[in-house]
């Protein structure tokens, strides 16, 4: 499927184009591709094929759409069992719907029906019968029309029953699958995946232009890091993904969820389909108005360069860590300051229990090593080489709040109540070329107990 900046592409359908799950989660991976496309959604409840062909000049062709999707199917087999006469109508439909379409200069896609859950409703029992047939005749119009064809129903069809509460509207995984299947189908997946949340998952190319010192570099994508890569690698070119380039496609989507939404209140609230105590002009051409400006905010955001800058960095293992505790304070109050032994004199204390950490993030879960306890106090510790001096980004989350020692001195603390995530805080800290020691002491108010660690040296002179 070639895209053309300026192009409109249209998702012209029934319910299950109006749930605006696939067709956002699709819609969001072709702006990555050509950012500048203007889309649009006319989903109607209730409709098939022939309700589409009847409402075209209304709701398709004012548009001027250059691509149009016509996903219609499953309200085609009036839940009966097949029968060629239903597939003869639902093919004419499609048919003259494709003959309409190009009559305005769009391209059509055809998209079959999706699956339904036959256990959700007796009505349902056997219909994918019906279905799998009317995906069929989809097909064959396709190839006699010279269409392009995405099939819906087998990739759901396989992924099982549970995706549609209802029987035959899909949840969001099952419009997941059904966007990740016409992606694959219309040769979407270059610029990047579909993540589970329906988030386009952005690719990056990118090579150093200038040359780089040798060893490890971490490459920050717009400040965050997006991965370590060794310097010939970077003069060769790696592809970058994740961070920066995921929370701009979040930040894409909110905007297409937003133009969605206006333009939907526009068309079908205060334009002319409205009731009448809500049709109004005025405010019709203020929400299209609202529109255009999003739009534009969303293309400017798309075409927004990255800023790429690599940084001499070597990932710091952490880990396995010796975990001591529980220890309980004298009083509530002194459960951020009261020190106990492992704190006082490491000697001391005997209890450590060893726990690797779990993920790239580091994550080490105390409650399985400490028990569901109230108002205590945890430490872990471990050890780590440095390969030569230099500055150690440490980037730590927790849950409760901590205090931090390295190399037996403080390094910082955080006397805070909060749930985890990685990287609630970077600590820069200086040490030096060989084995450095970290200190945690994690406090525990009420609840979830545990904390994230992870790493990286910056080689003094790098």
């Amino acid at each position: 499927m070639r895209l053309n900046s300026g192009d409109r592409v249209l998702f012209f359908g029934d319910s299950i184009t109006e749930q605006h799950l696939w067709t956002l989660y699709l819609e969001n991976l072709l702006l990555w591709h050509e950012p500048g496309l203007a889309i649009r959604n006319r989903g109607w409840a209730a409709n098939r094929a022939v309700d589409g062909l009847a409402r075209f000049d209304r709701d398709a062709a004012p548009l001027a759409p250059t691509w149009v999707f016509v996903a219609f199917g499953v309200n085609d087999g009036r839940y009966l069992p097949p029968t060629g006469a239903i597939a003869d109508e639902y093919g004419a439909a499609l048919s003259r719907l494709v003959s309409r379409v190009r009559s305005i200069g769009a391209e059509p896609v055809l998209c079959s029906p999706s699956a339904v859950d036959e256990g959700c409703d007796p009505m349902l029992k056997g219909y994918n019968e019906t279905l799998v047939l009317l995906t069929q005749r989809c097909q064959t119009v396709a190839q006699r029309e010279g269409a392009r064809f995405v099939d819906l129903f087998r990739p759901l069809l396989a992924a099982g029953p549970g995706l549609a509460p209802d029987g035959i509207h899909p949840n969001p995984q099952g419009h997941l699958i059904m966007a990740r299947a016409a992606a694959k189908q219309l040769g979407l997946t270059g610029r990047g995946p579909l993540l589970n949340d329906g988030t386009p998952d952005p690719l990056l190319p990118w090579r150093s232009s200038a040359p780089l010192p040798a060893g490890l570099h971490s490459v920050f994508v717009d400040g965050e890091r997006a991965g370590n890569y060794d310097a010939s690698d970077l003069t060769r070119g790696v592809t970058l993904r994740g961070g920066a380039l995921r929370a701009r496609a979040r930040a894409v989507m909110a905007l297409s969820q937003s133009i969605w939404q206006a333009d939907r209140a526009a068309w079908r609230t205060y334009g002319p389909l409205g009731l009448d105590g809500s049709r109004s002009p005025a405010a019709a051409a203020a929400l299209q108005a609202v529109v255009t400006r999003l739009e534009e905010s969303r293309r400017q955001l798309l075409q927004q360069p990255f800023r790429v800058e690599p940084q001499p960095e070597v990932p710091i293992r952490l880990g396995p860590w010796a975990v001591s505790g529980p220890y309980f304070p004298d009083s509530p109050e002194l459960l951020l300051s009261q020190p106990f032994a492992p704190e006082e004199d490491p000697g001391s204390a005997s209890d450590w229990r060893t726990v690797a950490p779990a993920g790239p993030e580091g994550y080490v879960d105390l409650v399985p090593l400490l028990g569901p306890v109230n108002q205590a106090v945890a430490y872990a510790r471990c050890s780590f080489a440095a390969p030569a001096d230099g500055e150690l980004l440490l980037r730590l989350g927790s849950d409760d709040g901590y205090r931090l020692f390295l190399n037996g001195a403080p390094a910082a603390d955080v006397p805070l109540f909060r749930g985890s995530a990685p990287g609630q805080e970077v600590h820069r800290l200086p040490v030096r070329r060989g084995l450095n020691h970290l200190l945690l002491r994690i406090h525990q108010g009420v609840g979830g107990w545990d904390f994230y660690a992870t790493a990286y040296l910056r080689p003094n002179g790098g």
